[in-house]
């Protein structure tokens, strides 16, 4: 009689009351919650040849199994409380995993052993190539570069499946393809696997930074674009120069030339008896229109090319 006198009046029961109480499986849309994940984020493998999780290998020194010695591998987990690391690779066909010791794993780079030879004859195939490093050992993959024609740029990649084999290969000093002796060498990726070569990163963590070289905020401000930045005497297009101070091409100092645009890394292109030189303001003076050495100036001739600004054509002069 109670709960029907109240639930009429309009009052809460007790009963209303536990079902408003928080924390009772009563699903909340507006309530936020995190999901938190229980998996840790996947670990980055160490960089280098060195043998780590998600790197590639070569297995060798096997006794019990010796018919996976000198097959290549991943390592896929590991390692575990004794030591060894779950390789994956693919035998007749079928996929294995193999629980292997460190001391049976040699590490390689993620694109093989992979060599760069220059200088190929145009004509020159895979076929061709292979068939001449195969004498170094197993040949893996060989690919020539080529354009979007087709034509071959005379850059070939050959992937040897073994580390030994690529040495002998570069222990030569010319390897004969096709009549033409080409020098080898590793490639860019190989050399930075194995410390031959240095990152960026690694190169300006090495080169210590005095605290006067500290780097700073660069400033810029805009400039006229046929303007020398930071010169005493601008040198625009157009002006006549004399150069002078000039090292490998001495014949040309003391002649007079028009400058015919200013770069963007500060040279300016000089009109010197028909031909353009690339110079530095330092090597330039500018000459007054009515000197002699002006008046020796080459005249300015050339085509004219049209370029639309704020919706009207105009013409400039483009000198060889």
């Amino acid at each position: 009689r109670s709960r029907s006198a109240s639930a009429a009046s309009g009052g809460e029961t007790a009963e209303d009351r536990k079902k408003k109480r928080p924390g009772l499986g009563l699903f909340d849309s507006m309530r936020q919650t995190e999901a938190k994940s229980s998996i840790p984020p996947p670990r980055k493998p160490k960089p280098g040849l060195v043998v780590d999780l998600g790197k590639k290998v070569d297995i060798f020194g096997l006794r019990g199994a010796s018919q996976y010695n000198g097959m290549e591998g991943r390592i896929t987990a590991g390692p575990n409380e004794k030591g060894r690391w779950l390789v994956q690779l693919i035998y007749q066909g079928n996929m294995k995993e193999l629980a292997l010791q460190t001391e049976n794993l040699q590490p390689k780079p993620p694109c093989g052993w992979e060599l760069v030879a220059a200088g190929i004859s145009m004509s020159t195939t895979e076929e061709d190539i292979a068939r001449v490093f195969s004498k170094f050992g197993q040949v893996q993959h060989v690919k020539v570069t080529r354009d979007l024609n087709g034509l071959s740029k005379g850059v070939a990649l050959i992937v040897m499946s073994h580390r030994d084999a690529a040495e002998k290969a570069l222990n030569m000093v010319e390897v004969d393809i096709c009549g033409i002796g080409v020098k080898l060498q590793w490639s860019t990726m190989v050399k930075q696997e194995m410390g031959l070569l240095k990152t960026r990163e690694e190169e300006g963590k090495s080169m210590p930074t005095p605290a006067s070289q500290a780097p700073v905020r660069r400033t810029f401000q805009e400039q006229h674009p046929d303007e020398v930045p930071d010169s005493a005497t601008p040198i625009r297009a157009g002006q006549t120069v004399m150069v002078s101070g000039l090292k490998g091409q001495p014949q040309f100092n003391g002649a007079t030339g028009v400058v015919q645009s200013v770069r963007a890394d500060g040279r300016c292109e000089v009109l010197l008896e028909a031909k353009i030189l690339a110079l530095k303001p330092e090597n330039l003076t500018v000459v007054e229109a009515g000197s002699a050495a002006g008046r020796d100036a080459p005249p300015t001739s050339g085509r004219r090319r049209f370029s639309e600004d704020a919706g009207t054509a105009q013409a400039h002069t483009i000198l060889h």
